[in-house]
């Protein structure tokens, strides 16, 4: 991941790296691999400010999935991606109940009620 920044195409790089970081943060269990791995990365993608903004948006999810407490501007301020990556975890129901009522957008909201439905069927 630190040399794909440095090709001359910065839009294909900061995909690729996006790429990469969205199948790596996406492998690692929040509570041991997750907080490691985050910092070493904060400084491979320094001044880049999209593969930034998504290795930092990957911390709330990461946050919801273990109960960690989390504020809730936290959720209401995070990008649309975030939030909808947020709704796969089923372990903060009070994040999925905040996303069901006060979502920015249909999609996270229906999403975050199904979940929530899914959760008291179990």
């Amino acid at each position: 991941m630190a040399a794909v920044p440095r090709d001359p195409g910065p839009v294909t790089a900061e995909s690729a790296v996006v790429t990469r970081l969205n199948g790596r943060a996406a492998q690692l269990p929040a509570d041991e691999g997750f907080p490691a791995w985050s910092r070493a990365v904060t400084g491979v993608l320094a001044g880049r400010v999209f593969p930034d903004r998504r290795q930092r948006e990957w911390t709330l999810p990461k946050v919801i999935s273990c109960g960690e407490p989390r504020s809730a501007e936290q959720l209401t301020e995070a990008s649309d991606w975030c939030r909808r990556t947020a709704v796969q975890h089923r372990d903060g129901y009070e994040a999925l109940y905040q996303l069901a009522t006060a979502a920015r957008t249909r999609r996270v909201r229906n999403a975050a009620i199904e979940r929530l439905r899914g959760r008291t069927e179990v």
